[in-house]
């Protein structure tokens, strides 16, 4: 998600911009004026909103899926402060 090893000004320019880059800047076009909506911007989020729910649901399931076995782990090693 995160371009983690730019060293140089020309870096950007050998690889796109990432999802969440362009999610930050609608975000920063559409919140910096008291202005209607462009038509562009309700196509980028189209454009984005897939993407954006699959990396969602990508989260969802990396923390539901093996935490309850973590849990299970640390429970029997006495190390599961559960609620």
């Amino acid at each position: 998600m995160y371009l983690t090893n730019n060293e140089s000004g020309q870096y950007p320019l050998n690889f796109p911009m990432r999802w969440n880059d362009q999610l930050d800047g609608l975000m920063g076009f559409v919140t910096s004026g008291e202005r209607r909506l462009a038509k562009s911007s309700s196509d980028v989020w189209a454009m984005l909103t897939p993407k954006t729910d699959g990396e969602l649901a990508r989260s969802k399931r990396a923390i539901t899926t093996p935490l309850p076995r973590v849990n299970v782990v640390l429970k029997a090693a006495g190390q599961h402060r559960g609620r």
